[in-house]
């Protein structure tokens, strides 16, 4: 995004940006220092690529710019900035002195930048909701005591000056007067107060709730409407930008990416896991880059619900809100409405993306990889499938073959097995999605933590048999690696050296750390 805010004074934009931009997610800084493009998503990176690479301009700029600012901190804090928010010779960064000192704070929104401070507490830290309401109320009288002191120091200056009474009582009052900041922490001081703020200034969805089952506690499941969702998604500017600018796909269809993966909740070896595993369904557009599709911001929570829902109620019952908010969308459609007018989109849903029991499940197809035929994308049976090794020799599925095998199943049930289906998916009552086209391989489980692994095994052992190189040449290279930053914290450990022990796993081929002679 742009800002028009404009100013010589190195230290004013920071402040500006660092309480006014702070939480905006498409914020970021790029150098520009001699022409640099680089571009960091935060401060610490950006000021040691200065310091590195731009040694000149941070001597005679940063430094002098962090010891004027070193009793604020600011240097340490600084927000993502803007493009361009450095001249490439620097020199209208800090020419005047005095401008530093009269920085402009009117524009800066305390409270809502406290709310986030309180929501990066809560949610990144996982701090407590009473250790969150303790912080605050101690930052509170630490914020009165402060300005007690100060009121102490300055009344006893004024009385050595010889201001009269009256004068020293309306600087009393002045100083006395609930700051912008005591404020924010009496607004915010307590959960209820903050949460309250954030469904009100945060473009918070609420869920829906759904009873099932009134009987039993675990009937109910949460849903999130699919319309206030893409309005969450497309408020960013980066995303709705790209979509409308486009132009090798028809702008106004958004393609409707699902996610279904179920997870524990409690103690995974306890006697009683099964009975708090979740399901849980997300979402994301297909018509974004793939550097956004991977940004937190842009996956979003669409329905949470037991596990045991779905085996008692089927996934029919459970998405049928779901299902009613696409057929809305791909016959009437979404209006967003920005500064340059309102604009139409439809849309439905393009791909459901899970593993392989899950996609059986959302599929209609037999989730038991035991019978005939257990393949989703063609009609090969369990023991052709170990022979047959191209695609052409496999007969794919297809809409027509799978409708004409439900209706088989509504005759003979006992087909089942035959066919490897169970029963007709929710989803195919969408007019643009079909079980047989939308459900792709997990590569993460089908290849990464599958077969991948088992075939580098098989290959490294075959190698090291040859005499190749052996296993101690391997851990060598795994521990000269020269990893990037964002991999040293989740780097392989070693293998084992003796051979017949001998396994891939799949932290350390994920990360595709291989020495030359492996590939």
């Amino acid at each position: 995004m742009k800002c028009n805010f404009e100013t010589r004074t190195f230290a004013k934009l920071i402040i500006h940006y660092r309480f006014v931009h702070s939480h905006e997610r498409d914020f970021q800084i790029t150098c520009s220092v001699d022409g640099c493009v680089r571009t960091y998503n935060n401060t610490d990176s950006f000021l040691k690529h200065v310091k590195r690479k731009h040694k000149t301009f941070h001597e005679n700029h940063l430094s002098r710019w962090r010891e004027f600012n070193a009793q604020a901190d600011v240097a340490q804090n600084l927000q993502p900035i803007q493009d361009n928010c450095l001249d490439s010779d620097g020199e209208n960064l800090l020419d005047n002195a005095e401008e530093q000192n009269e920085i402009d704070i009117s524009d800066i929104d305390f409270k809502r930048r406290f709310a986030i401070f309180l929501l990066n507490l809560r949610e990144n830290f996982k701090l407590p909701s009473n250790s969150i309401s303790q912080v605050v109320n101690e930052l509170t009288d630490m914020i009165c005591y402060h300005q007690a002191e100060v009121l102490k120091k300055v009344i006893s200056f004024c009385s050595d000056k010889g201001l009269g009474e009256g004068e020293i009582d309306q600087l009393k009052l002045l100083m006395t007067e609930q700051s912008q900041i005591e404020s924010a922490c009496l607004q915010l001081n307590s959960e209820y107060k903050l949460n309250k703020y954030v469904r009100e200034n945060f473009g918070f969805v609420p869920p829906v709730q759904y009873d099932l089952n009134r009987n039993s506690k675990h009937g109910k499941y949460q849903y999130i409407p699919i319309f206030q969702t893409l309005e969450k998604l497309l408020s960013h500017d980066d995303v709705f930008s790209y979509i409308i600018n486009d132009h090798q796909s028809d702008h106004t269809a958004l393609q409707i990416i699902f996610y279904f993966d179920e997870f524990t909740a409690s103690n995974p070896i306890g006697h009683k896991v099964k009975n708090f595993k979740i399901g849980a369904f997300y979402m994301t557009l297909g018509n974004i880059p793939p550097k956004y599709k991977s940004q937190l911001y842009t996956i979003q929570l669409v329905a949470l619900c037991m596990s045991s829902l779905l085996k008692t109620h089927g996934f029919k019952e459970v998405l049928q809100p779901l299902i009613y908010d696409l057929k809305l969308l791909e016959t009437e459609g979404i209006t967003i409405t920005k500064s340059d007018g309102d604009h139409k989109f439809y849309g439905s849903l393009s791909v459901v993306l899970a593993d392989n029991l899950g996609a059986h499940g959302i599929g209609g197809f037999l989730e038991s990889f035991s019978c005939l035929r257990n393949c989703r994308f063609c009609f090969v049976t369990r023991d052709n499938m170990q022979t047959q090794l191209y695609c052409d020799d496999f007969n794919l599925r297809t809409e027509e073959m799978h409708s004409a095998q439900l209706k088989n199943l509504e005759r003979d049930s006992s087909l089942s097995s035959v066919y490897g289906v169970k029963g007709d998916s929710p989803l195919n009552s969408l007019e643009y999605f079909h079980v047989t086209q939308g459900l792709p391989s997990d590569l993460a489980h089908d290849l990464f933590e599958g077969v991948v692994c088992y075939v580098l095994t098989n290959t490294v052992e075959s190698l090291v048999r040859a005499g190749l190189f052996t296993l101690e040449d391997l851990n060598d290279a795994i521990l000269n690696f020269q990893f990037e930053m964002t991999d040293v914290s989740n780097k392989p450990t070693t293998v084992q050296k003796t051979l017949r022990n001998f396994n891939i796993n799949k932290r350390l081929h994920r990360l595709g750390v291989w020495p030359d002679f492996c590939h």
